[in-house]
């Protein structure tokens, strides 16, 4: 009686008045649908599959908890909250039932469907292997802070009674060394910093851990090896190191104290893995991409090291960007850990068997470390959008204090110590608008500066870019005839936008809504509510508009068109839609989270034309005629639409190493694509004091 989920045959399971779809780990009665916690899910699984036996309280133990010994309160809560879902309006009858002093039973008949013709292993068409940068997790950090930067509205603290403080930070620069300076990571005792580093002109980074009363520095290098922190363990001078060579990555741990640094390999990992920990000798956790085959999609896990064993503990929804580790509590025993939506982030705590998952707190920025004070019982991070360090009161489950920082540096990444002082890493980006010539592969300065720029729409003679300042003002520069270029548009939190040259106008993508102006006088025409929260929008045509939104209730992207005469919208049925276009004769092109490339005709049939391998960076696509472009952050394939069996076609050369590809525009009536690059420079790593005083 070890059987605890379903084969890949199975399409669903029915019960009494359930449909559970093992896939996506939800169960549906027709009216309500509900998405299971991991335990839960595998707690319903293993009572389905041994549906004709009495499951006792030991079997739960050693096959679903995966433990010799489990707190009877533990087991307690899970089944209760296992009847609880299990319970609603058409489904009131028992489906698990208890024997006194033995155990309990699956109390239905289930039906267990299986897939027609389905394989153990399929085989799916593959892109080119592409290759593998040592600044791969730096892009995917930029990335999602620029995501967090565009998606971000100033957010007052005031007007919610939040004690807002000015204090003055004192800077110094405790490493000259020219080059790229990530993923600072520091030991719980505060004592020591480990940090990557890789020189100027260099091609691999290595990891420098430095003691912080001593100033003492030790470096770890292998020759032709990227290596970079992730994480210590909770009582030792252990710390886990993540090595990549050759496209492969491994975490390794390595005993700081042992003059040999003996060295022991724990896993394979992704490149993206950001922070883990070591709450025992044998025992780590870490988040993890790849949750329900979205490569892009990562979920907080705990690893046996020893037997390599994974327990997931929290389930993020699909069309959210998922679960990052940030800290454990090794006294209340809690996992915290951030939830990231389009737009918003959410701080979220679970105890270590994930059943008791919260949401805390929502903020418009990204939560990327925590740092815990025990005497005040808070945690504070560092909010790289305001620049500002916020404290939460886990006593209240409220922001209890902002510190806005006056400071000489940017910073992207900080940590606060509990010493009045501060480790950053200042901002290493920059962000520019560059042309791609389709047709002699050549990259062109488009709109480069010292202010940042991204997304250029051409649409005829009219053409416009969205460009942001060092102080967060941002203004849409237009241009085109009789548009006014000497008046800046000052467009606020404006998230995407689009033209029209027919009718002149301009769209403007907001948090919760999106406007209508006319492009000459920029008299607003429409303002346009939004139930839900918006991802993208463009014209359809003068008088509709598309565009995707993300619905939390139904925890899945919604694509839309909106017509500006009869002011309705329309919900279109593309199923798990992570991007869609317009295409021809009233069809739609539109891919899926799992990366599968699907045509919608107008008659409602649908066709698969090609598959997407989801790249570790953001995806972009942008959609001419019957040719579909795919940027994976390095470089950009093509996809013939038209043919049977679409392959994927190269046909960008590898960038300089440090810029990256953030997303891709199509240029009206042209042979060129225009890309947003990121740019990657040195920077500083810094040790500040704080000025407290009086506070």
């Amino acid at each position: 009686m070890n059987e605890v989920s379903f084969s890949r045959k199975v399409t669903e399971v029915r019960f009494g008045e359930w449909v559970l779809d093992p896939k996506s780990q939800r169960i549906f009665d027709g009216e309500v649908a509900r998405e299971l916690e991991p335990l839960i899910f595998k707690l319903l699984c293993y009572f389905i599959i041994n549906n004709e036996a009495v499951v006792t309280r030991q079997d739960l133990a050693e096959n679903v908890w995966c433990q010799r010994y489990v707190d009877d309160n533990a087991i307690n809560r899970a089944m209760s909250e296992l009847r609880k879902i299990l319970r609603s309006n058409k489904q009131q009858s028992t489906v698990i039932k208890t024997h006194y002093s033995k155990g309990y039973s699956f109390f239905l008949e289930p039906e267990i469907i299986y897939f027609e013709n389905v394989s153990e292993s399929r085989p799916q068409d593959k892109p080119p292997k592409k290759t593998s940068n040592h600044r791969i997790f730096i892009f995917y950090f930029l990335f999602t802070m620029l995501l967090a930067g565009l998606a971000s509205v100033f957010f007052s603290f005031e007007k919610q009674g939040v004690d807002v403080r000015e204090v003055s930070v004192d800077e110094k620069t405790i490493s000259w060394l020219e080059g790229s300076y990530n993923s600072i990571i520091i030991h719980p005792s505060e004592r020591f910093l480990a940090f990557e580093f890789t020189a100027e002109g260099e091609e691999f980074s290595s990891v420098i851990v430095r003691d912080l009363v001593t100033n003492q520095e030790n470096k770890l290098a292998h020759p032709n090896v990227n290596l970079s922190p992730s994480g210590w363990s909770l009582k030792s001078s252990e710390l886990f190191v993540k090595k990549i060579k050759d496209n492969q990555c491994e975490i390794w741990k390595i005993d700081l104290e042992d003059k040999e640094r003996s060295q022991k390999f724990i896993m394979n990992c992704d490149e993206r893995q950001r922070v883990m920990v070591g709450i025992s000798d044998e025992t780590i956790i870490y988040s993890k991409f790849g949750y329900r085959n979205n490569n892009n999609l990562s979920t907080v896990v705990i690893r046996d090291i020893k037997s390599g064993d994974e327990y997931q503990i929290t389930s993020p929804s699909l069309s959210s960007f998922g679960d990052n580790f940030l800290y454990f509590d090794e006294l209340a025993k809690k996992v915290y850990f951030e939830r990231v939506q389009f737009g918003f982030t959410e701080l979220m705590v679970t105890d270590i068997e994930g059943t008791e998952v919260k949401s805390l707190y929502k903020t418009e920025g990204r939560i990327w470390r925590v740092s815990y004070d025990k005497e005040s019982n808070s945690i504070s991070w560092f909010d790289n959008i305001d620049q500002t360090l916020v404290y939460f009161s886990l006593s209240k489950l409220s922001v209890s204090k902002v510190e806005e920082l006056e400071k000489k540096s940017a910073y992207s990444l900080a940590y606060n110590l509990s010493n009045n002082k501060i480790i950053a890493v200042s901002v290493p980006y920059s962000f520019d608008i560059y042309n791609f010539d389709l047709e002699d592969w050549k990259l062109s300065p488009l709109h480069v500066s010292a202010e940042d720029e991204f997304k250029a729409v051409h649409k005829g003679q009219f053409s416009a870019y969205l460009k942001r300042y060092n102080n967060g003002l941002k203004q849409l520069i237009v241009s085109g005839p009789e548009i006014d270029k000497d008046t800046p548009w000052e467009v606020g939190g404006a998230l995407d936008f689009d033209l029209d040259e027919r009718s002149q106008k301009l769209l403007l993508l907001y948090k919760d809504s999106f406007k209508v102006y006319d492009l000459i006088t920029r008299e607003l025409k429409a303002d346009i509510a939004l139930k839900n929260h918006p991802i993208s929008i463009g014209f359809k045509s003068d008088s509709v508009v598309y565009g995707l939104l993300k619905n939390d209730k139904l925890r899945q992207n919604q694509a839309f068109l909106y017509d500006l005469n009869a002011m309705k919208m329309i919900l279109l049925p593309l199923d798990k839609v992570s991007w869609f276009s317009p295409y021809k004769n009233g069809s739609y092109v539109y891919i899926d989270v799992e990366g599968s490339v699907w045509i919608k005709q107008s008659d409602g049939s649908t066709k698969n034309v090609a598959n997407i391998t989801k790249s570790y960076f953001k995806d972009s696509f942008a959609l001419k005629e019957g040719e579909l472009f795919h940027s994976d952050g390095k470089n950009i394939f093509k996809y013939e639409l038209e043919l049977d069996s679409s392959q994927p076609k190269l046909i960008s050369s590898e960038l300089s190493k440090n810029m990256f590809i953030n997303d891709i525009h199509i240029v009206d009536s042209s042979s060129k694509l225009v890309l947003d690059i990121v740019s990657v420079s040195s920077n500083s790593l810094i040790y500040a004091d704080i000025s407290r005083v009086g506070h």
